[in-house]
């Protein structure tokens, strides 16, 4: 491959502010962070602070002072501490709020962090990125032990819930996906009839309680109960609203009762067994309260559920705290949203060919980060793809490190790892320093359209109005975006088939990119063809 000399990688790293309410004093608990009780609650770290949701008003109680980010947390019933992950890092949050380091673990997530998890019935920490990558932790020996049989890439949930030995999690569009430790498998359980499934926008915390309940929260605000999670018709009640969110993880102890204001919708009895001499026993104490009207499972006939309707924004009061947002839940730290001006164009040098040249060809079967320029975004080869895993923001780029060029052919063959096939190109970025000028192909609105437009000269993208309706991608599938670029034209293929044509030059180096969307790219080539001019 003729290439240039590999430029230093630009890291694009960002904070977004999420405002939290809170509702109460911070909790008065012992200084040095005791363990946690098995008792009804629905704990959640957000953008590392750890809180209390009160079902009544979806607001949270803080807990301990703000901390660094961290997630893929649960509660081990074993000892009573919540546990954690800040990268490579094991933590022990104790009941004070405080994340107190205890191991680095030997894990490979990547190139990101992980942040789903939640204990196994055997006591071991479960956690991975998204649905790739499992690990098992020992958090008594920081041992982590590798669990291929559990990778899932296909669907990528954001957090899960451990109900009777398996663990459940939602994937951004709303499908069920159950993880069992113990036969080592995945199963998809099909779409979630009730949840929102109309974007990308993550299911970042779970719950499960006794009584085989399980709770998920979607980063918008919506709180669901899900039943019939043991079958292939899946159904989702929402119970309440919580405060949006982008930085978030749940845990509570799963053999707690569900926490007051929490409704029951299918009753105490739980629809799988049992999976434990614990849960046997949470399950027969919680059907006695229910019997003997000691625990409402309708607090909705009580007037004690949170409302069902979107929240009323509060005013900003002293109380009021805010957080940076790394995207923990979401899938990996989210790169800026930034209205900021690039620096200008800068003139590019083209290479010329005489002859039609393969510059690049790569179908990602090993890793190739010496000819990738990562922009923004979170990048790693995984699985002979090329994925970018963030799914916050918008123009998550990478550069190909190769010669400027004027007249090629440029071709990225990609599917969606959540459901949203959000992916395309970049072509004619004059450097890495400024996007300004260059183009931008790719699908958009849930991959129903195809769309094309350029950077303006401080770096604003602006459609060229020219969008073409297109058959949105099945959940998996692989497709084609192709670019050629020759004599000032640029001509647009999708799937083989011509779509349109650009007249304008678009002369310089070229990329990936995918915008609120995690993205796996299977193949990619670059081609320099001779002009035709003259």
């Amino acid at each position: 491959m003729t290439n240039n000399v590999r430029l230093p990688i630009l890291a694009v790293l960002a904070v977004f502010m999420v405002s939290l309410v809170a509702i109460a004093p911070q909790r008065e608990v012992g200084a040095q962070g005791d363990a946690w009780q098995c008792e009804p609650g629905f704990y959640q770290v957000i953008s590392g602070q750890m809180a209390e949701l009160d079902p009544a008003t979806g607001h949270y109680r803080q807990v301990g002072a703000d901390d660094s980010n961290y997630n893929a947390m649960g509660h081990r019933h074993e000892d009573g501490f919540l546990y954690g992950m800040r990268g490579n890092t094991l933590l022990r949050i104790g009941n004070n709020g405080a994340a107190e380091p205890i191991a680095e673990l030997d894990i490979d997530m990547g190139g990101g962090n992980p942040y789903t998890g939640d204990f196994g019935d055997d006591g071991l920490l479960y956690i991975a990125r998204g649905s790739n990558r499992w690990y098992a932790v020992d958090v008594t020996t920081g041992q982590a032990t590798r669990m291929p049989g559990l990778d899932f890439p296909t669907y990528t949930v954001a957090d899960i819930a451990n109900v009777n030995g398996k663990f459940y999690g939602v994937s951004g569009r709303g499908s069920l996906v159950v993880f069992d430790p113990v036969a080592q498998n995945v199963e998809v359980r099909g779409v979630v009839e009730g949840l929102i499934t109309s974007s990308s926008k993550a299911y970042g915390a779970a719950w499960s309680t006794a009584g085989g309940n399980l709770y998920v929260n979607r980063n918008s605000s919506e709180l669901y109960q899900i039943t019939g999670y043991s079958g292939s018709n899946p159904v989702a009640t929402q119970i309440g609203n919580t405060v949006a969110t982008k930085s978030n993880d749940g845990a509570g102890c799963r053999y707690a009762m569900p926490p007051e204001g929490v409704p029951d919708v299918d009753g105490p009895a739980s629809e799988t067994p049992p999976s434990t001499p614990e849960g046997e026993k949470a399950e027969e104490e919680y059907v006695q309260a229910v019997e003997s009207g000691e625990k409402v499972v309708d607090p909705e006939e009580t007037g004690e559920v949170g409302s069902k309707n979107e929240p009323t924004p509060e005013e900003p009061t002293d109380e009021n705290y805010e957080a940076p947002d790394a995207g923990l839940g979401t899938g990996a730290s989210c790169s800026p949203n930034v209205n900021e001006d690039r620096l200008p164009r800068a003139e590019v040098n083209a290479a010329d060919y005489s002859e039609a040249t393969v510059l690049y060809d790569g179908t990602f079967g090993t890793p190739d980060s010496e000819n990738w320029l990562i922009q923004s975004g979170s990048w790693a080869f995984n699985n002979g793809t090329y994925e970018q895993q963030n799914t916050c923001g918008f123009d998550y780029t990478s550069l190909l490190v190769a010669p400027a060029l004027a007249n090629y052919v440029f071709e990225a063959s990609f599917h969606d790892l959540d459901g949203v096939n959000h992916g395309g190109i970049v072509i004619g970025q004059a450097s890495e320093a400024s996007r300004a000028g260059a183009w931008l192909i790719d699908l958009s609105e849930d991959g129903t359209v195809l769309r094309w437009g350029q950077y303006d000269d401080r770096g604003y993208y602006g459609t060229d109005g020219v969008v073409v309706p297109v058959t949105p991608p099945a959940a998996g599938e692989v497709v084609t975006i192709s670019a050629r670029v020759l004599d000032g034209v640029v001509y647009v293929s999708f799937n083989g088939e011509p779509m349109g044509e650009i007249q304008s030059t678009a002369t310089g180096h070229v990329g990936l990119v995918s915008s609120t969307a995690a993205v796996a790219f299977d193949a990619v080539t670059l081609t320099a063809i001779p002009s035709q001019a003259g």
